[in-house]
């Protein structure tokens, strides 16, 4: 069953210093790469309810903010997780850049490195303010 406070998971690279924290809060999951600077990516990763029409980023009350259905998938190729058990990290160092894949019950869920904000999300439709489709 899912916590309705949400959950949080926490992933380092061994490598690079990074670290990966994953923060479901019961509304909305978001990935975010975290240096010894503070944040350095963030994606958005699912909306655990149903996406509004509108986008709520003109609220700052409202962060983090959910995706809007325009840019959100509605079928989304894993299984919204209840716990943080469903996620693993793969880091691959890309151009000498350490590089995060998020898996969601071994499905490619988000990719992150430093400076993407966004970075890519599976759950991503189109391009927008807190999520790049992957590939582009």
């Amino acid at each position: 069953m899912t916590d309705p406070a949400g959950f949080l998971a926490e992933f380092s690279d061994d490598v690079s210093g990074l670290r990966l924290v994953i923060e479901d809060d019961g509304r909305v999951c978001y990935g975010y790469l975290i240096s010894p600077d503070g944040i350095i990516g963030d994606v958005w990763l699912y909306n655990r309810g149903a996406a509004p029409s509108e986008p709520e980023w003109d609220n700052p009350e409202r962060a983090p903010f959910v995706n809007p259905a325009r840019l959100s998938k509605t079928n989304l190729p894993y299984v919204i997780p209840n716990s943080s058990e469903a996620f693993k990290v793969h880091w691959e160092e890309n151009e000498s850049v350490s590089m995060a894949r998020i898996y969601i019950d071994e499905v490619l869920g988000g990719i992150l490195a430093p400076g993407d904000k966004p970075g890519q999300s599976a759950a991503a439709c189109a391009d927008g303010p807190l999520a790049r489709v992957i590939g582009t």
